[in-house]
Formats: C-alpha cells, sequence, structure tokens
C-alpha cells in the first residue's frame, strides 16, 4: 500500500475548513479574489505565475 491510498482511506486529521459565502460578496469583492488565486506563482509553471507563464510563451511564439 503506497502513502497515497492511506492517505485516502485514513479520516482527516483536522476538521475541514470554513467555506465562505460567496453570495454575499460585491461583484468586485470577486473579481479581487480571483486575481488574487490568478496571480498565486505555480510549481508547475516554475514558480511563475499564470499571467508571467503566459507573457513569455506570447513573446517565443510572436
Amino acid at each position: 500500500m503506497n502513502g497515497r491510498s492511506r492517505r485516502l482511506d485514513s479520516p482527516p486529521s483536522r476538521p475541514p475548513r470554513h467555506r465562505a459565502d460567496l453570495s454575499t460578496a460585491s461583484a468586485g469583492d470577486l473579481v479581487e479574489i480571483q486575481r488574487s488565486i490568478d496571480d498565486r506563482p505555480r510549481k508547475t509553471l516554475g514558480y511563475m505565475t499564470p499571467s508571467e507563464a503566459y507573457a513569455q510563451v506570447v513573446a517565443l511564439t510572436a
């Protein structure tokens, strides 16, 4: 049995996080939340943000 299946079979060690009620958020708030998530560096992109990786690809193809 590998570590992954053990993690899936065992109960979570902590309770689930509180989920925010986004139904009361304004459109501006949602855009701000979206931008903060989209601007996070990603390990799969070599710790670049998605917009940086996109700009790099566009620069290489132009």
